[in-house]
Order: structure tokens, then sequence, then C-alpha cells
């Protein structure tokens, strides 16, 4: 799940149990759509992500920085 500062979720993707923490990275950062204010299309790009130590690994920063989001990890 991806949360807003409020703990708003605004993405989310499902993964199977026996998947790794960093397997449905992806796919939630894809389903990202916050809305703006008044007219225009909802943001598709969130700033940041933070993520526990599940998320410290170099591919999961490497993914983030492609698209341009800071990764605030551990």
């Amino acid at each position: 799940m991806v949360a807003c500062g409020n703990a708003l979720p605004v993405g989310v993707a499902l993964t199977p149990a026996n998947a790794g923490e960093t397997a449905g990275l992806d796919a939630a950062l894809d389903s990202v759509s916050v809305p703006r204010p008044g007219r225009g299309r909802p943001r598709r790009r969130p700033a940041a992500v933070a993520g526990d130590k599940g998320y410290d690994h170099p591919s999961v920063r490497r993914r983030l920085r492609r698209r341009g989001v800071e990764g605030v990890i551990p």
C-alpha cells in the first residue's frame, strides 16, 4: 500500500502471501492516483516513499530513482 502523509491510501497492490516484501512495489507505485484540488489530471507519482528495512536493497533504490521518487528507507 502507498499512503499519503495523513495515512490515507493512494495506491495498493495485492501479492501472494509467500511473496517477498518488494514483489508488489512497482504495481503499488503504478496504482498511485492523487486527485488535484480543482481541475486537472491526478498526480501519478509520489514525491517520496518511506519503507522499512525490508526495502533497503540496491534494486529497490534503483527502481525508485528511475521513477524520480525519493526513497526514505533506514
